[in-house]
Parts: structure tokens; C-alpha cells; sequence
């Protein structure tokens, strides 16, 4: 797995931890590394198969 993928798979993860704890998406993915909202749902929906508000 190349480092940019690994890292965009440890970020996703972060993402499910804190939206579990009902934190806003949009501070998430800001908090997290993503430059947007619209960057961290293109990934979240990639790797867990639903969108970060679905989840």
C-alpha cells in the first residue's frame, strides 16, 4: 500500500471515530487533514461504502 493511501485510510478512520461522537463533518475533515468536506466524503464513501452522513 503506497504512503498516500495509508494515510488516507488512517484519516477515514479518525473521521468514523469523531462523526460517531456526533461531531460536525465539516470541522472533521478540516481537523483531520482533508482540505474540505467534499475531499473527506470522496474518501469516506470510497472506503466505508456509505457517506460520512449516512454513517
Amino acid at each position: 500500500m503506497p504512503p498516500h493511501a495509508y494515510l488516507t485510510q488512517v484519516r477515514v478512520l479518525q473521521a468514523k471515530r469523531r462523526l460517531a461522537n456526533g461531531e460536525a463533518i465539516a470541522q472533521v475533515a478540516l481537523e483531520i487533514g482533508f482540505t474540505h468536506q467534499s475531499h473527506l466524503h470522496q474518501h469516506f464513501k470510497r472506503i466505508v461504502g456509505a457517506t460520512p452522513r449516512q454513517y
